[in-house]
């Protein structure tokens, strides 16, 4: 939730820092304040969001009307051709956000947050990205699986209550994927004679 973005902001602005500039970077820096950066990376969450939101409109509405016009031919297979499909489009639609979302790694460190550069950079690391995703919100999305094995009522406040305990998981995790892959392509880069600045 927005909330707790916002609740986790200097935490998650502090861990993107930590990796792709170094431990030393926590000598200089408050490891729990609300300024500038954190401003920027909560606008950039929500840029994010909102994009993501888009590319699942754009294709959600079509696919949906497609398959209700064919539905006569399909039969009684249009319901898993219409799984197949909406799960193909949000697979790309995880891409597309795992992609976009190496801005984060920009707008923490203070360099300009370009959604371009974060496209162009990302070429051919989505498919990847977007599965070690998946992997980083296991532990979250287990919680949902707690009312199945405890009851209904128990299994909601366990979920709430490790939902809590996990939530930092929620937000360390994928900002490590995000800021790991932006150094590596910042080393390659340097590495290939083009050195991409870290910090600005």
């Amino acid at each position: 939730s927005i909330i707790s973005a916002i609740v986790f902001l200097p935490f998650t602005v502090t861990w993107y820092r930590a990796i792709i500039l170094g431990d030393e970077d926590l000598t200089t820096r408050p490891l729990f304040t609300l300024r500038g950066l954190e401003g920027q990376m909560l606008v950039w969450q929500l840029i994010i969001g909102l994009i993501v939101l888009g590319v699942i409109v754009l294709g959600a509405f079509p696919i949906s009307a497609i398959l209700m016009v064919l539905s006569g031919v399909l039969g009684q297979a249009t319901e898993k051709v219409s799984a197949a499909a909406l799960g193909m489009w949000g697979v790309f639609v995880l891409t597309v956000f795992c992609r976009l979302s190496l801005v984060l790694a920009m707008a923490a460190t203070g360099r300009p947050a370009i959604i371009s550069e974060a496209w162009a950079k990302s070429r051919g690391l989505g498919t990847r990205m977007a599965a070690i995703y998946v992997l980083c919100l296991l532990p979250w999305l287990a919680t949902f699986l707690l009312p199945i094995f405890v009851g209904e009522s128990i299994g909601m406040v366990l979920a709430v209550l490790v939902g809590l305990v996990f939530a930092p998981l929620y937000y360390a995790l994928p900002a490590t994927l995000f800021a790991f892959v932006y150094a590596r392509i910042a080393n390659s880069m340097s590495a290939a004679g083009a050195p991409l600045d870290l910090q600005s």
